[in-house]
């Protein structure tokens, strides 16, 4: 609206806007934009605020997304915390996908009744989050323990409906390597990739040759790279890609720089 009044005459430059552009773009309804996209779309997130725990312990009331994975797979340093401090009883020494964020990613970037693809399943949070927002997903993971616990855990969430009123349908999970994923998900035209890959070696899931978390760096890097070449090749065109990653350190403690 402020910039539809800004003279730029002298700049030889138009705007294109018209009397009627605030209705257009602007939904003046109270609360409309967290109605629609459950949290505001902005770029700093707060995970930390009420509603965002509100949602979250309602959504890990029917999610136990630490089952198929073992603990303490972020080593002694929690540990430590948890020993010592109250605060810390409320942690956990194995890392779990929070399904507040993976429903808003899904929310803003993708369609009703689109494809996702997930080339690092992992536990169950994006499968399950992801169908009860009617997408159709597709999750592979090198862990046939993990999948099976996944399986395992939709079981206890078949008769439910989504949050549409339909019958909840299962995620597509997938056991194998995927530097195969383009043998493994024989389905194209992907609408998203949402994904949570290893952080190189800061949690090891397991001593197979074929897990990149235990792989040496270089190493992890080419594989990565590889997975996500395939991946994205199944992707349709202005397709989103959504990956959550931390920063990670060498063995001398300097960031490796990964997230970029």
């Amino acid at each position: 609206e402020e910039l539809a009044d800004l003279d730029l005459t002298d700049f030889e430059f138009d705007f294109g806007f018209n009397d009627n552009i605030s209705d257009k773009y602007t939904d003046k309804t109270p609360g409309a934009l967290k109605e629609k996209f459950i949290m505001p779309p902005f770029s700093v997130l707060d995970a930390r605020q009420g509603d965002w725990q509100k949602r979250k312990k309602a959504w890990l009331k029917i999610i136990d997304s630490g089952k198929g994975r073992k603990d303490n797979l972020l080593g002694d340093g929690i540990t430590c915390l948890l020993n010592n401090s109250a605060r810390g009883e409320t942690l956990t020494a194995t890392s779990i996908f929070d399904p507040v964020l993976c429903e808003i990613l899904i929310n803003w970037f993708s369609p009703k009744g689109a494809k996702i693809i997930d080339p690092f399943a992992g536990g169950s949070v994006r499968g399950i989050v992801s169908q009860f927002l009617q997408r159709d997903y597709y999750g592979n993971d090198l862990s046939k323990e993990q999948i099976e616990a996944n399986v395992e855990q939709f079981g206890q969430l078949e008769n439910s409906t989504d949050f549409f009123g339909e019958k909840l349908k299962m995620p597509k999970w997938s056991v194998g390597d995927s530097k195969n994923i383009d043998e493994i998900i024989t389905e194209s035209d992907f609408d998203m990739l949402l994904t949570c890959p290893p952080y190189a070696d800061l949690e090891v899931y397991s001593d197979d040759p074929a897990d990149i978390s235990n792989m040496e760096y270089e190493d992890f890097l080419s594989v990565y790279e590889e997975i996500f070449e395939k991946s994205i090749q199944k992707l349709k065109e202005n397709a989103f890609i959504c990956v959550v990653v931390g920063e990670v350190r060498d063995d001398n403690g300097y960031y490796r720089n990964f997230i970029c």
